[in-house]
């Protein structure tokens, strides 16, 4: 629906919305020097602050706080977009005013953020504060990262078809914004896109304890929903746990930002205080299926705003709150599997454990060996191939590879000898038999005269380099390397290049020994 057709002529919108921020700014402090512009581009309204300056005097004393906390809610209010550029012109620093206004929600007008309908450095985009589910969740199912999952047409856009329906569903899906669309509008959707009925799912992450405290009060500790707006859910329980983990969002601001980057750190496996996995039963014709249209390509139902039945399907905690200096052993103790295809949580469980907590017991140094060794079985495997380079000869690839785990060696020296023993004896069969397998393969071959390239498996460098292994196919071929770097750099070869009369010649020969011997030392293992 564009603003015209809920408000009226658009002039008069903006006119009228240009004398109540002025209002807004002077009702707080009637001295403020204010320059607020307000403009409508593509159905948005756009407020532009470009000048919010106080007497010195009154400089510092929570003024101009309270005049932008009045602005954005006015702006959340009307859903209006607000931009402003911050400079030191006036006296205080650009770092400090950067650090204010981001405060407030405005993020950097740049990147895939970057909105060209204003030239201003920040932005804020209105935020959703009538239902605590539209606030909590930031995004609906299908906007992962920021970007929008519609699929391209080349049928003209719903902005310009005149169908109401199809327009705020194409917003909708583009932004993400507007989650009040007219009951008309809903009931044409479920009509022309229905939902069969079924279980569906809902991630929320809460950021802090009250968040999910209030959630909890709200929702009749999680049996009952109640929203005004229209909410998001999939058929897809996998889907749903993506937002009770994390907060995925189009309009990324620092707060998010610094959570995620802090949970890199911790090696944990979510943001925030909690996540929960809501599930609702509903019948057909209740639901729009989003990917019936042509708006989405992702498993979304939009719910029409009402009272739900639902429950906590599943509970998640990060492991920062759920793992403690009281029971970090009880929770490694209860891992049964680090395999990725099986339990990502366990493995993710696993390294923030590992990672924070190095006091171990014999039992748990028995069970981390057989974490990383039960159902394990190596295999090995030496493949030679003669690869044509663009610029050079034919080059002999061997490719020395085998499965064992980087596990096997960062967790090595916690093991108990006995395990760390059988282990070896493990490694060292291993290898012999790699060492057979390159003998054989490369008995054909005269690698002092052709060109060859070793490609060595990423952890069978680490054993390497940490001497855990002893391989002999690395001596041989740092013998060859090393025969080969003697004649490169020999005296003979030296001579030979003085005696090249020609200095373009003699130049080219120089540039090529110096080519050779840098392929030589990549080669050394």
């Amino acid at each position: 629906m564009q603003l015209t057709e809920m408000f009226g002529d658009s002039k008069s919108l903006v006119n009228q919305t240009q004398a109540e921020v002025n209002t807004i700014a002077h009702s707080i402090f009637a001295n403020a020097d204010v320059d607020i512009g307000v403009k409508q581009a593509e159905g948005e309204l756009y407020m532009t602050v470009s000048l919010l300056r106080l007497p010195k005097a009154d400089r510092k004393k929570g003024i101009g706080t309270a005049i932008m906390k009045e602005l954005c809610a006015y702006a959340d209010k009307k859903s209006i977009i607000v931009a402003l550029s911050p400079t030191s012109e006036f006296g205080t620093g650009k770092a400090t005013l950067m650090r204010f206004y981001k405060s407030f929600g405005f993020i950097n007008n740049s990147g895939r953020n970057k909105n060209w309908q204003v030239r201003e450095t920040l932005i804020r985009y209105p935020v959703v504060k009538e239902s605590l589910f539209n606030k909590i969740v930031e995004a609906p199912w299908n906007k992962y990262d920021g970007q929008s999952s519609h699929a391209d047409y080349d049928d003209e856009p719903a902005s310009r078809s005149g169908d109401s329906a199809e327009q705020w569903l194409e917003k909708y899906t583009h932004q993400s914004l507007d989650k009040w669309p007219s009951a008309e509008v809903i009931q044409t959707l479920v009509d022309r896109y229905p939902y069969a009925g079924g279980t569906i799912y809902r991630g929320l992450n809460f950021a802090d304890k009250e968040q999910w405290e209030e959630f909890l009060a709200n929702t009749n500790n999680g049996t009952m929903m109640t929203t005004n707006g229209i909410s998001s859910w999939s058929p897809s329980e996998k889907e749903s746990e993506v937002f009770a983990i994390t907060r995925p969002t189009y309009f990324l601001n620092m707060e998010l930002m610094q959570a995620e980057d802090q949970k890199r750190k911790d090696k944990d496996y979510m943001i925030g205080h909690a996540g929960v996995v809501l599930a609702t039963t509903i019948g057909p014709d209740v639901g729009i299926d989003v990917n019936k249209s042509k708006h989405g390509k992702e498993q979304e139902v939009i719910l029409p705003g009402g009272e739900y039945q639902i429950k906590l399907h599943k509970t998640l905690k990060p492991f920062k709150t759920s793992i403690t200096d009281d029971n970090y052993r009880q929770e490694f103790m209860s891992i049964k599997s680090l395999s990725m295809s099986t339990n990502e949580i366990d493995t993710q469980k696993f390294e923030h454990i590992m990672f924070h907590y190095k006091e171990f017991d014999d039992e748990m140094k028995s069970h981390l060996f057989h974490l990383i060794t039960d159902n394990f079985k190596i295999k090995s495997g030496v493949y030679l191939d003669d690869v044509k380079h663009w610029q050079e000869d034919t080059i002999l690839e061997i490719n020395i590879r085998w499965n064992v785990p980087v596990a096997f060696f960062y967790y090595y020296d916690l093991l108990l000898p006995k395990d760390r023993n059988l282990i070896d004896s493990q490694l060292d069969a291993a290898i012999a038999r790699i060492d057979d397998q390159y003998d054989a393969k490369i008995a054909e071959y005269d690698l002092t005269t052709k060109k060859f390239k070793t490609i060595v498996a990423g952890s069978l460098q680490l054993a390497i380099q940490m001497e855990r292994v002893k391989p002999n196919f690395i001596s041989h071929i740092n013998n060859i390397i090393g025969n080969k770097y003697a004649t490169l750099n020999g005296m003979k070869n030296v001579r030979r290049i003085n005696d090249i009369k020609d200095p373009k010649a003699k130049s080219d020969a120089i540039s090529q020994m110096a080519k050779d011997l840098e392929a030589l030392f990549k080669q050394i293992i």
